[in-house]
């Protein structure tokens, strides 16, 4: 029999070596304040994935301005309040607060996506700043998989109303949308890619939660057991591989134009990619990211928005008047989209009241020797600072009447500058404008790069939705509760919205 000293040992070392480490580190941070059961430290991490919306909020009136933490399942997080700090985050170089390492660990990215996404981080964002440049030109595409997935997915008639559950119904008309405009009409048709791209993007977000949940030397042992990833991948080079494989032969043969050369994100991705990277394998593997990014997000958004609608029905009008108008004008156009600033101001107010997360904007320390912040709180080599941002944006100090929805908040702050220029005075509280105080789609340089297609994709949705259909609440008046885990908040996958189709 073997001696099973040799593996007890082994196991002994490494909780002693995990232990230190976990003792120096809590040493480091025992001064900044703390929410949760003092001394308790797993009583609070408990607790937090049942109420971490109410410790944030607990956190930032009872320490605003200062640093806090909160008891996350596998270590403390930080909570950075107060303008100066926030500034600190967003504009502290990346050798120091990262995101893309902050996101690699809230994701798993090595064991959930694979861990050739570090080898050029900012490939996807270049090619998204590309893509997106081609919008424009793209719109009519987007414009007619808004009105299919509608009709398809939603099924509604004009006589009777027909109940629909808000989220698993969102996401399929989300998927077709987005996938139209990144792998083209026939495979985002296509109900086997259709359902692979929506299961994609909830191993990722799941399996990602999970294995973070775990201590650091557990997490390559068992998050392979957890992941996905092989099977995932497996089937996207079923799907995606022969397409991608032509549009690299095309581009081989042809150059970089060529007649009837799609604009799509298939496109962007090889134009961009360092020559190692234009190969399938990276190619599909980049496909997936942005599919997890955009489907995941948007769905999430726009079923916020649908029930703020069917909840705040007296904004149903205005909004279709603003529509029939911006299209007389302009048509069902990009430069329509533009130009319906109401719409715009409701998915901005919907998204400030019932955002995805309640911590944001998410850095990890990279310098070995920490970093310490202007107010003097240090933070150690591999802690993670979030901004909190449903409590910034719930703030009475920033926003007036903050737990009021008011759909035209934007809309009249834009309004209200003293610039003569109509489009300026609402440019500077778009959908799309980052600023410290509104920061769904975060803030500085590394503000969200898909947020152009993001933000064109919910007003297309909305714009059509309040144009040809009529909805309503089982309960007029009442929004249903969101479901809230850890700091994410979704609407409840059981709440319905009743359509009937509209007579025009």
């Amino acid at each position: 029999m073997n001696d099973p000293k040799p593996f007890m040992y082994g196991v002994l070392a490494i909780l002693i070596i995990y232990g230190t480490r976990s003792f120096v580190f809590r040493s480091k941070i025992d001064a900044i304040p703390s929410i949760g059961y003092l001394g308790l430290y797993y009583l609070g991490a408990i607790r937090f994935l049942r109420h971490g919306e109410e410790m944030v909020q607990e956190g930032y009136k009872k320490y605003k301005g200062v640093i806090f933490r909160v008891p996350f399942l596998s270590r403390w997080g930080f909570v950075a309040t107060g303008p100066a700090l926030v500034k600190e985050i967003f504009y502290t170089p990346d050798d120091i607060l990262s995101l893309d390492e902050a996101m690699h660990d809230a994701l798993q990215v090595d064991l959930t996506l694979g861990p050739e996404i570090r080898e050029d981080p900012h490939h996807i964002q270049s090619a998204l700043a590309h893509f997106t440049r081609t919008l424009g030109r793209r719109f009519p595409e987007m414009r007619d998989e808004v009105v299919c997935a509608f009709d398809d997915i939603l099924g509604a008639s004009e006589k009777d109303w027909k109940p629909v559950p808000v989220l698993s119904t969102i996401m399929p008309i989300v998927s077709r949308i987005s996938n139209r405009l990144f792998v083209g009409l026939h495979l985002c048709r296509d109900p086997e890619f259709l359902k692979f791209s929506m299961q994609h993007t909830v191993d990722v977000v799941v399996a990602g939660r999970l294995i973070g949940f775990l201590p650091n030397f557990l997490r390559p042992v068992f998050g392979p057991l957890i992941s996905s990833r092989k099977r995932n991948m497996h089937q996207a080079m079923k799907m995606l591989g022969p397409l991608v494989a032509e549009r690299i032969a095309m581009l081989e043969e042809h150059g970089t134009d060529w007649a009837d050369k799609p604009n799509d994100l298939i496109s962007s991705l090889l134009e961009i990619a360092q020559p190692k990277q234009r190969n399938v394998y990276s190619i599909v593997q980049r496909i997936l990211i942005v599919i997890l990014a955009a489907i995941h997000t948007s769905s999430i958004t726009f079923g916020g928005v649908l029930l703020d609608l069917a909840t705040y029905q007296h904004y149903i009008q205005p909004l279709r008047e603003e529509v029939e108008s911006v299209v007389e004008k302009y048509g069902w156009t990009k430069a329509a989209l533009n130009n319906m600033h109401k719409i715009d101001s409701f998915i901005r107010e919907s998204q400030r009241m019932n955002g995805l997360n309640c911590l944001a904007s998410a850095r990890m320390v990279v310098h070995p020797d920490g970093f310490r912040f202007s107010d003097g709180t240090f933070l150690p080599s591999g802690s993670i600072v979030n901004v909190p941002i449903r409590a910034i944006h719930h703030d009475s100090e920033i926003h007036p009447d903050p737990e009021v929805f008011d759909a035209l908040r934007s809309y009249n702050m834009g309004s209200s500058t003293s610039d003569s220029d109509p489009e300026s005075r609402t440019s500077k509280h778009r959908l799309v404008t980052t600023e410290p105080t509104h920061l769904s789609f975060g803030h500085g340089k590394h503000a969200c790069p898909g947020r152009f297609f993001a933000a064109a994709e919910l007003k297309a949705m909305l714009a059509h939705l309040v144009m040809n259909y009529d909805m309503k609440l089982e309960i007029e008046g009442v929004r249903p509760p969101d479901q809230v885990f850890e700091i994410f908040r979704v609407p409840d996958p059981k709440m319905k919205v009743w359509f009937r189709k509209r007579k025009v």
